[in-house]
Formats: structure tokens, C-alpha cells, sequence
């Protein structure tokens, strides 16, 4: 967060510059929550904004009319799509995790996928938002689970598990025909870390929808996807 005491002349100063070119008290406000909101420290906006000349770019792209649409600017700087309104995701804890890979009616299933090492936790039937993000480069898994983890600061996403790469796999299951889509919820086998992921596999004589694991410490191309989940409050 900025520090108020330390900016709070500058900041005065910096509204009524604002003021003057017709930027009113309440947008100034709402870009200053608006950093908070991200976890933009004052180093970060000194370094990373300010004195990398970003802003002015921005600033003057913004004069010109140049700045692309959201969608395309997100991609170009590497953050994840935007997800307008809910897509709601249920989870049923009742059923086995045998249940609910039967029931994704996948062509290919790992066997190292099994009950003791993906225990289900929970009871009932529970609702999420659901989310799969994208960041269009090669990342590692701790790179995305710290990017998922701070998208939203006010109401976090989190890693899904595999019970939420099930269901939201029944529920669409043509989506890892169009990329992959890990779950960087982690399980040990023989010693090592895996994830599960849903995916194509083209390599076959007729394509499968297929449901496997992969090392955590895998370096994740461009094109792979990263499902999140919370708790959906309606």
C-alpha cells in the first residue's frame, strides 16, 4: 500500500494539477484505490511506472487514441482474460473421485490418479465462481499460483483442486479440446510433485480427451491454462 503520511503533500499537489486539466477529486480517488486494489507499492509506481517512462507512454497513448481494447492490451502485458460475470462451477463432495471421473467421460485417464493420493475433502454440494486464466508466456507453477492468488485481493482466487478440474470438465467438456487446463493442486508420486491437467491429444490416431498429471516443476508454455476457483456468494 502507499504510505498516506509520507505522499500526503505530493498528493495534494499532484490533485490540483489533476484539477486543472479537468480530472475530478473522485477519479483521482478511484485510480488511487484502484492501485491499492493490485498491491502496488511505492516502490513498485516509482520503479515500475514512474521511472520507466510506462506511464507517460500510457498517458499519451490514451491522448492519441491508441490504446488497443482491454482484451488485446491484457494479452500484450501478459495477464490473464477477463471474465465478465460469474461462471458458475458445482461441486458435488459426496461423490467418489471415481464417480467423477467416470462421469467426465474422458478417452484417457492416468493411473496414477487414484483416491489416496487425491482424497476428497468436503461434504455436500457446494458452488464457485470459476475462472481459468491465461498469461500468454511460458511461466512456472509458482509463478502462476502467485499471480492467481493476488488477481483479486479483495475476494482471492485460489488454485483449483482436482475435484474442481472434474467438474468443470463434465461440465465443458469440449474446453481442453481448444488448450490445456491445469489444476496446481499438488500431489507425491514416487517422490516427486505432479499436478493434474485435462488436455487433447492429437498424437493419437483419433483425438482424445484425456485427464493425466504432470511434474510441478514443469515450465508451462504459452498456451496452457490455469483453472481457479472461490467461493460463489450469489
Amino acid at each position: 500500500m502507499f504510505s498516506k503520511p509520507a505522499t500526503c503533500k505530493s498528493r495534494l499537489a499532484f490533485r490540483g494539477l489533476l484539477m486543472s486539466n479537468s480530472i475530478s477529486e473522485s477519479q483521482l480517488a478511484k485510480a488511487y484505490d484502484q492501485f491499492n486494489k493490485k498491491g502496488v507499492t511505492g516502490p513498485i509506481f516509482q520503479s515500475q511506472l514512474l521511472e520507466s517512462g510506462c506511464l507517460s507512454d500510457i498517458s499519451e497513448a490514451a491522448v492519441q487514441g491508441s490504446i488497443p481494447d482491454r482484451t488485446r492490451f491484457r494479452e500484450f502485458l501478459g495477464l490473464s482474460q477477463i471474465i465478465y460475470g460469474p461462471d458458475i462451477l458445482t461441486v458435488n463432495f459426496d461423490e467418489t473421485l471415481e464417480f467423477m471421473v467416470t462421469s467426465g467421460n474422458y478417452d484417457l485417464t492416468n493411473s496414477d490418479i487414484t483416491p489416496e493420493r487425491f482424497p476428497i475433502e468436503g461434504q455436500g454440494i457446494v458452488q464457485y465462481e470459476r475462472r481459468v486464466f491465461h498469461f500468454s508466456r511460458n511461466i512456472t507453477s509458482e509463478g502462476a499460483i502467485r499471480l492467481i492468488e493476488i488477481d483479486d485481493k479483495d475476494n482471492p482466487w485460489e488454485p483449483a483442486k482436482i475435484e474442481h478440474l472434474l467438474s468443470s470438465g463434465k461440465k465443458n467438456p469440449d474446453e481442453q479440446r481448444q488448450f490445456p487446463i491445469v489444476a496446481l493442486s499438488v500431489v507425491k508420486v514416487d517422490g516427486h510433485r505432479y499436478v493434474p491437467f485435462l488436455y487433447e491429444d492429437g498424437a493419437l490416431r483419433d483425438i482424445h480427451r484425456s485427464l493425466s498429471l504432470r511434474r510441478f516443476d514443469y515450465n508451462w508454455g504459452s498456451g496452457y491454462r490455469f483453472l481457479a476457483v472461490r467461493k460463489f456468494v450469489s
